[in-house]
């Protein structure tokens, strides 16, 4: 049986609360915002983000975690007795966030030669709770001890499945429309993220609960980098897609 530990960012936007009673590591993202840098998760949260930074587009320079970040967890895992780590990772479109976990690896293989840790590393080619909801799903499936090489097989088929609507030159009823179109065949888990649109986003989630007799598994705030992909007036509705589709 596996023993796995599950590592992600913060750019996943996943509320902790909700892995709480997983192991799982979510780490903080730097930010370099007017040549100063910001931790997220602990210099700011979501709901002071624009204090910090009102108009996210062109400011952000950077986003990364250290390999000595990635590193350190590593040795920990090992320490604790995981035999396995899968660590999954948030796309952008405008700079590679972890482009230092691949580092992290060769580092610790040339530096623990004789450690049997196996360290997978996917890319959602994803962002926000599209990767979130991966996460959790990678975390449901360590705690029930499945196979590593099945988990890592089950997230990876998964992440083709994920999909992102946004309200991007939509009404708020075409919007709604499509939300509902999108779900309502598969009825799967979906999470709605907003900005500062949360009037709007929470009455998507309160229709879209009314016509599936199921409502959003979270409704949550856009975290930084998808505020700066998405911009602070998108509603994102993330959910995985029936198979086959």
């Amino acid at each position: 049986m596996s023993k796995t530990m599950i590592i992600t960012d913060t750019c996943c936007d996943l509320p902790a609360a909700l892995v709480d009673n997983y192991d799982v590591e979510i780490l903080s993202t730097a930010f370099s915002i007017d040549d100063r840098v910001f931790n997220e998760g602990l210099d700011f949260t979501c709901e002071n983000f624009y204090e910090i930074l009102p108009a996210p587009k062109g400011k952000i320079k950077s986003a990364s975690i250290a390999a000595a970040v990635y590193l350190d967890r590593f040795k920990n895992a090992d320490a604790c007795g995981f035999d396995s780590v899968l660590v999954i990772i948030t796309a952008s479109g405008d700079f590679p966030i972890n482009r230092t976990v691949d580092e992290a690896v060769e580092l610790y293989k040339t530096q623990n030669p004789t450690s049997t840790l196996r360290i997978e590393v996917i890319d959602t080619q994803c962002f926000s709770m599209c990767t979130g909801l991966l996460v959790l799903e990678a975390a449901k499936l360590a705690q029930e001890k499945t196979d590593f090489d099945e988990l890592i097989k089950t997230i990876k088929t998964d992440c083709d499945r994920m999909r992102m609507l946004d309200n991007s030159d939509r009404s708020f009823d075409d919007f709604y429309a499509c939300c509902a179109e999108a779900l309502y065949a598969g009825k799967p888990d979906y999470a709605i993220g907003y900005a500062v649109c949360e009037k709007e986003a929470r009455a998507t989630a309160m229709l879209l609960e009314e016509e599936l007799g199921y409502g959003p598994l979270l409704l949550y705030k856009l975290g930084a980098i998808s505020a700066y992909e998405a911009g602070k007036e998108t509603i994102l509705l993330c959910f995985e897609a029936p198979e086959g589709e």
